[in-house]
């Protein structure tokens, strides 16, 4: 059984349904010996109703039911769907535009735009099941969160916030500035995949390099000499009670000042 995409030669079969009407979205489909789709395949559907109508409706292949025959999921309204309709493998998963052309735009699952806009360029296509990029293939720099640090510590800099009588009011700002870049950092290790936990190993242990004290940071930060379910316990607690707590108790704190006092002006 092949679980990930992948393309295979195309092959008509036969639906396989007791009788007429408005079926499940699941349905079965009998090919030839030795031209079984792969799991993923998209299957097309073809023929007409009773009353004439064409009938034109994708699959996906969601299981290997043995003796050449396949169980896949309808990807639209199964009305008129009948036994013996002609069942084309398109010998590929279901794809979707991607790209620049699509950024804005509304698509159901089969890449199709609904949204009364025009066409959109298709000549850019990714599976829908494609596998995730590799963890060295990810950029982890938060590059729009570090230019707007960038920028507002420039501002608080040129018009002296951090001045008489505002010093604790660019005190809570700096201290909201680090719990907002905290979420970034408990929220990445939630999913608990391999991306999540290598990201989790790599951020508790910067603290290591600290002279003296490194390694109790570490072990502090992970609940234990290692990452495993204790970090995790502790990142969802910062991550979904800590951290909004003190977020609100410092927003409470912060903003009521802005009010009191002003933004600063320039120097």
């Amino acid at each position: 059984m092949r679980i990930n995409p992948t393309t295979s030669g195309p092959e008509i079969s036969v639906l396989e349904k007791k009788k007429p009407g408005t079926y499940r979205p699941n349905n079965r489909s009998a090919f030839p010996p030795g031209k079984m789709p792969n799991i993923y395949n998209a299957l097309v559907v073809k023929g007409r109703d009773i009353v004439g109508q064409q009938i034109n409706v994708t699959c996906e292949v969601q299981q290997l039911l043995g003796n050449n025959r396949v169980r896949a999921v309808a990807m639209s309204a199964t009305d008129g769907l009948m036994r013996g309709m002609e069942v084309i493998d398109t010998g590929a998963p279901l794809s979707v535009p991607v790209g620049g052309a699509t950024l804005g735009r509304i698509f159901n699952v089969l890449g199709e735009p609904i949204d009364n806009l025009g066409p959109v360029d298709t000549r850019t296509t990714s599976p829908i099941h494609r596998s995730a990029p590799a963890f060295i293939q990810l950029d982890t720099k938060l590059s729009i969160f570090e230019t707007g640090i960038k920028v507002r510590a420039s501002r608080v800099y040129l018009t002296g916030g951090f001045k008489k009588p505002r010093e604790l009011t660019w005190v809570t700002g700096v201290v909201l500035a680090v719990l907002t870049a905290s979420f970034g950092v408990t929220g990445y290790s939630l999913p608990w995949d391999q991306i999540g936990y290598w990201a989790v190993k790599i951020v508790t242990g910067v603290p290591e390099a600290i002279p003296g004290i490194g390694s109790s940071v570490v072990e502090l930060l992970r609940g234990s000499a290692s990452v495993g379910q204790s970090t995790l316990t502790r990142f969802y607690s910062l991550h979904t009670f800590v951290l909004p707590l003190l977020t609100a108790v410092f927003m409470l704190m912060h903003f009521p000042m802005i009010r009191k006092q002003g933004i600063s002006g320039p120097l």
